[in-house]
C-alpha cells in the first residue's frame, strides 16, 4: 500500500517524554516501524531498543525474531534470559535463523498473518531491502493487525515503514553491582505524519513494558555528545567492527 512521502521537517529540537509518547503511540499503531543504529558501534543498542519496542504494550503476544545467520555476528544472538530482561516471555518467543534475508522476510510475512503478533526482522549490513519487500510486510501486518519492526543495518532506502528511529547507546543509572535499566539515546529520523528530528534520552522498564524519561536533560543527545556513548563489547563482535572512543 503506497503512502505519500513525508514533508521535510527542520525540527531538530530535543523532546520531552510526552512528545515521545505521542510519537511512539502513533508509530506503534502502524504496521511497520524501522529502527537503525546511529553509528557502526550502536548495533547492540539498536537491537536492545528494538526488543523493548516489540515488548511495549503487548507482553502477552507472540513475538518472532527472524534473521539471517550472519546478521547476528556483530550484535550477538538472542539469549532467552537476556530477552526476559526486556520483558519478552521466552515461552511466547520464536526465533528463526535463515540463510538469506529473503528467507527471513518470508518467515516474517508468514508470522504477520497471525493476529496480534509482533515480528522483529533483522536486515544485515550487506543486504538490499527493497521497497516492494517492505510493502508486502506492511500489507500482511495491516490485514491481520500484527506489527513488524525492521532492525536495519543496511544502507537505508525508501520503505513502507511509518517511522524510522535512530538509536545510540547511553549510560544507565546502575549503581554498584547493579547494571541499571537499559538506556538509549533516540532520535526520530523519519515520520510520515507530523514533525521529525526530535531527540530523547530514554530508559526501558521491563516491569512496566514502557519507555520512560531518564530524568537527565535531552541536550546530551546532541551529535557531539552522542559520539562519547560507548556500547558494551559483545562476545560475538567481530574484530573488524569499528569501535568508538569515549570522549
Amino acid at each position: 500500500m503506497a503512502m505519500p512521502a513525508p514533508s521535510p521537517s527542520h525540527d531538530r529540537s530535543s523532546g520531552d517524554i510526552e512528545t515521545f509518547q505521542r510519537a511512539f503511540q502513533d508509530a506503534v499503531a502502524r504496521p511497520v516501524t524501522e529502527i537503525a543504529p546511529a553509528s557502526a558501534g550502536d548495533g547492540a543498542a539498536a537491537f536492545g531498543f528494538a526488543l523493548a519496542w516489540s515488548s511495549a504494550g503487548a507482553p502477552d503476544g507472540l513475538t518472532l525474531i527472524a534473521a539471517p545467520e550472519f546478521a547476528t555476528v556483530d550484535i550477538g544472538s538472542a539469549y532467552p534470559p537476556g530477552l526476559a530482561q526486556f520483558g519478552l516471555d521466552p515461552v511466547r518467543l520464536l526465533r528463526v535463523l535463515t540463510r538469506t534475508l529473503k528467507e527471513a522476510l518470508w518467515a516474517s510475512e508468514q508470522a504477520l498473518g497471525l493476529s496480534g503478533a509482533r515480528v522483529l526482522c533483522l536486515v544485515p549490513q550487506d543486504a538490499r531491502l527493497t521497497l516492494t519487500a517492505t510493502r508486502r510486510l506492511h500489507l500482511a501486518a495491516e490485514k491481520s493487525g500484527a506489527r513488524c519492526v525492521l532492525l536495519r543495518f543496511d544502507a537505508l532506502s525508501p520503505s513502507a515503514a511509518w517511522t524510522r528511529w535512530s538509536v545510540a547507546a547511553a549510560p544507565s543509572h546502575g549503581g554498584a553491582g547493579d547494571l541499571g535499566r537499559p538506556c538509549f539515546a533516540v532520535s526520530l529520523a523519519r515520520r510520515r505524519s507530523g514533525a521529525a528530528g526530535q531527540r530523547w534520552l530514554l530508559e526501558w522498564s521491563a516491569h512496566d513494558h514502557a519507555f520512560t524519561d531518564t530524568g537527565r536533560t535531552a541536550r546530551v543527545l546532541d551529535a557531539n555528545t552522542v559520539a562519547g556513548f560507548v556500547a558494551d563489547a559483545s562476545f560475538h563482535r567481530s574484530a573488524e567492527t569499528p569501535r568508538r572512543r569515549a570522549g
